[in-house]
């Protein structure tokens, strides 16, 4: 059976991005051993931007659709720098990356057990009839 080209594309792209997210806490401790939280956020963000400008040549596009544009950047802010910040300085403080790792496996149940009526209403069950 021949292998589809984009199978593999796509199956390679998901293994590098489980590589990367899940050797993130370990390559974090190592470099916050060796500099600091603001050091290696902008050495992180730094290459962020590389990415994302590379992204923007092959697709000629530079900016989201007129009208999302201020709720894209807020959310970017949010969930990318806020989650960034965060990481880094509870493991700057002492958080073990397997700790860590944990909380954040375990962010989604937590998310559900704290509010659990705002994750039914969100849902198309109807499961608070």
């Amino acid at each position: 059976m021949p292998l589809n080209p984009a199978s593999v594309k796509s199956t390679a792209a998901m293994g590098a991005f489980v590589l990367l997210w899940g050797s993130a806490a370990i390559f974090t401790r190592w470099a916050l051993d060796h500099s600091s939280v603001m050091a290696v956020l902008i050495l992180r963000y730094g290459l962020a931007l590389g990415a994302l400008l590379l992204i923007g040549l092959s697709a000629r596009r530079w900016l989201p659709q007129p009208g999302t544009r201020w709720r894209v950047a807020a959310t970017g802010l949010v969930l990318i720098a806020g989650y960034s910040v965060f990481y880094f300085q509870a493991m700057a403080h002492g958080i073990t990356p397997g700790l860590l790792a944990t909380l954040l496996g375990i962010q989604p149940i937590l998310t559900l057990a704290a509010f659990p009526q705002s994750a039914c209403s969100a849902c198309c069950c109807r499961c608070a009839d």
